[in-house]
């Protein structure tokens, strides 16, 4: 057995011990200084502490005349980790409580700003409404505008057609030079048995088409719608008789090919004609004519006549859209 203090051997009859962590000291290396001292008091009840337990805050209570030791030290230092434990959390809630308050002013700033462009997109949507209602008038207007428009170009077209209600297209002849056209209608008219004076002519002119001037018609203003529908009617009762009026019966210098008269029509009703001959080839439809009355088709012999008058008729006519020179 060694002493606590000076690790050197001691008797047992030199030894104390501590109450408190039974260590073994010599009386001499405490402030006992003797065995003696020890003794006395033990004897008194008292307890004797070594430096040790004392420095390490030991205390004791008697219990039913027991002396119960405590440890403080421990306990001491549960609390203080408590504390800390406490405090960090209380740290944390502070800063929990920080982050959420400016959680909240973000929250607050992004609902200022949503309800600010929610009143600006209101206010878009009130200017968009508007144009869209001063759109629907111009629209509206756009149509009537162009309802009028094409009432007044078909009423104008309607009188040019007019104008043009005695005056006969001949083509098939071709141009030569120094020709004489009064003498060229004279011939045509002997074919077609026709009595024909200059007092029936008011005018007649080549009209070319191209530079070459193959392509020409000529142009006979006549005195009366009579005249040129008796024209007109004898060379379809003689291409029904399968009798063929050619260049060459006007003049043997000419070729074998045929002529064709017609009422002359206005550049609209031209127009109108073609697409209506591009109709009839797309629907079914067996007739496309024009005279001086207008532009007409008929699907068959015995059915009743269509008379043409716009190209948006046409287009309404058109309902599986085949005609694309209808919509350039």
């Amino acid at each position: 057995m060694s002493c606590n203090t000076c690790s050197k051997a001691i008797s047992p009859s030199k030894t104390i011990s501590c109450n408190v962590c039974t260590k073994k000291y010599h009386a001499t290396c405490t402030e006992l200084k003797s065995v003696s001292n020890y003794n006395q008091l033990i004897e008194d009840k008292n307890i004797w502490k070594c430096l040790e337990c004392k420095t390490s805050r030991i205390t004791t209570r008697k219990n039913l005349g027991k002396d119960i030791y405590v440890n403080t030290t421990s306990k001491s230092t549960d609390l203080d980790n408590i504390k800390d434990v406490l405090n960090n959390i209380l740290s944390k809630i502070e800063e929990l409580t920080n982050s959420n308050k400016d959680l909240e002013k973000s929250v607050n700033y992004c609902s200022d700003k949503i309800d600010s462009f929610d009143e600006k997109l209101k206010n878009l949507s009130k200017f968009t409404d508007d144009h869209e209602n001063r759109l629907n008038i111009v629209e509206k207007s756009y149509k009537n505008i162009t309802s009028e428009f094409e009432q007044l170009k078909s009423h104008t077209n309607y009188l040019e057609q007019r104008l043009l209600e005695n005056t006969l297209e001949i083509s098939g002849i071709p141009p030569t030079t120094n020709e004489n056209l009064y003498t060229i209608i004279d011939r045509i008219a002997t074919e077609l048995k026709i009595d024909l004076t200059s007092n029936h002519i008011q005018n007649i002119h080549r009209i070319t088409y191209d530079k070459n001037k193959s392509n020409s018609k000529i142009i006979v203003q006549l005195t009366s719608v009579s005249k040129k529908n008796e024209f007109i009617s004898n060379a379809k009762q003689r291409f029904k008789d399968k009798i063929s009026l050619t260049a060459n019966n006007i003049h043997n210098s000419f070729k074998n090919d045929p002529l064709y008269l017609n009422a002359m029509l206005t550049n609209e009703n031209r127009k109108l004609l073609w697409l209506s001959k591009l109709y009839i080839n797309e629907y079914s439809l067996k007739y496309a004519w024009a005279n001086s009355s207008g532009v007409f088709i008929k699907k068959d012999i015995g059915t009743k006549a269509i008379k043409i008058r716009t190209i948006e008729q046409l287009r309404q006519l058109d309902t599986k859209k085949k005609i694309v020179q209808l919509y350039i």
